[in-house]
Parts: C-alpha cells; sequence; structure tokens
C-alpha cells in the first residue's frame, strides 16, 4: 500500500478512535525479531513505517473507583472514564540500532502521540520504557522466557504512571484528572499469523496508594502490504 494511503488510513482510525492510554510498546519488536532492518539513514527510517496497530485497555477495580471518588469528593453519578484506559497507536516508526536497541515512535495520534525504546541491557535482559503526550508512562524491565518456532514470549515487572479521571455521560460534567501509579508484572506473547507478526500482552498490577488491583490487556498487529 502506498504510504500515503497508509498514513491517510490511519488517520481516519484515530478519529474514529478516542484514547489517551499507552500504546503497548513498538520497540519490543526487537526481543522477537531477529531480521529487523537496522536504521542508517532517512530513507531506512521512511521504510521502517508500517500499519502498527495497537490497542491496550486497563480494567479497574470497583474498590478502586469507590475509593478514589470519596477521596477526591467526586460526584456518585460520575465514573471512572473509560477513554482514558484505552491507549491507541496505528501509523509508526520502528528505528533499530544495531542488535541491541531500537526506538518505537507513534505519531499517527496526535493526541496520545507517544514514543518507546527497548534496550537489551545483557543476554535476553531487556529495559523498555514508553511514554505519550498525555503525561502517561511506564518502565518494564522484562526477560526473553521461550523462544519456539512459533511463539516467543517474555516476561517482567514493571511500574507503569497513568492518568485517570471521573465523567459523567449524561452532563459531561469532568473532574480534575489524578495519577495513579501502579506496580505489577506483565508477560508478552508473541506469535505470526497470516504472514503477519502479532503480540499479546497482559499485566496484573497494585495501585500503590490503595493496594487496589489493575488488570492490563493489550494485542498489537504489524500488517505488511
Amino acid at each position: 500500500m502506498n504510504v500515503k494511503l497508509k498514513i491517510l488510513a490511519l488517520s481516519l482510525l484515530g478519529l474514529s478512535l478516542t484514547g489517551c492510554a499507552l500504546h503497548a510498546p513498538l520497540s519490543e519488536e526487537i526481543i522477537f525479531d531477529d531480521e529487523l532492518e537496522e536504521t542508517t539513514d532517512f530513507n531506512s527510517i521512511f521504510r521502517s513505517s508500517k500499519v502498527r496497530v495497537s490497542l491496550t485497555k486497563s480494567y479497574y477495580s470497583k474498590t478502586f473507583e469507590s475509593l478514589n471518588r470519596e477521596r477526591y469528593a467526586v460526584n456518585v453519578d460520575t465514573t471512572l472514564n473509560p477513554f482514558w484506559q484505552i491507549g491507541v497507536a496505528g501509523y509508526s516508526f520502528l528505528l533499530v540500532f544495531g542488535d541491541k536497541f531500537s526506538i518505537g515512535l507513534n505519531p499517527s495520534l496526535l493526541v496520545n502521540a507517544g514514543a518507546d525504546f527497548t534496550y537489551e541491557i545483557s543476554s535476553n535482559l531487556y529495559i523498555t520504557g514508553l511514554g505519550n503526550l498525555t503525561k502517561n508512562a511506564e518502565l518494564i524491565l522484562q526477560t526473553k522466557i521461550f523462544d519456539g518456532k512459533y511463539f516467543k514470549g517474555s516476561f517482567g515487572f514493571n511500574y507503569r504512571h497513568e492518568r485517570q479521571g471521573y465523567i459523567n455521560f449524561f452532563s459531561m460534567d469532568k473532574t480534575e484528572p489524578f495519577d495513579v501509579n501502579l506496580i505489577g508484572i506483565r508477560g508478552v506473547l508473541y506469535f505470526p499469523l497470516m504472514r503477519n507478526n502479532h503480540r499479546l500482552q497482559l499485566g496484573l498490577a497494585y495501585d500503590m496508594k490503595y493496594k487496589t488491583p489493575v488488570f492490563n490487556i493489550g494485542f498489537s498487529n504489524t500488517f505488511g502490504f
């Protein structure tokens, strides 16, 4: 597909989806794919542009919602803003520097444009960091736990900072956003299917203030044309 058509298609997708949370880190591809093209000049950066659709969703417990409603004196007819729990990425660039370091750029949705990096600290031990314009961020320490022909996987620990808020969908009243700091565990399953690469991520974390659970799930798909 022509690059301009890719950008147009993902821009239209971006207008139909609203998400402010973190996307799945694009740079994690370097952990699983040993045949990535190295970034050497502007042309190689441009060739690395692909449609990498990424969707993530955080699930907060009712306990978390009620405790924070009390803490911030939120009206009872408001609810946690679901759009602030969804992360979306589309058209992106993957910059690869050798076999140990990569950077993912996600400019496709201006409202939550972001970037991430992955660096191999030592053999099969990686540090991944990501952030976006809506002041969400995550730091992951992970290791590759299996490397099969059809399935690959990683497991690690993460610190995640999310911005949250309440909204009333009838009156559209919104509260001031507040910070949520989470620590937890996270796993990734990587597998090829129908000539495309897919990544499924699962995470379980705890709100560091109230010790309430937060579950995160994500799916990434790299499309080739």
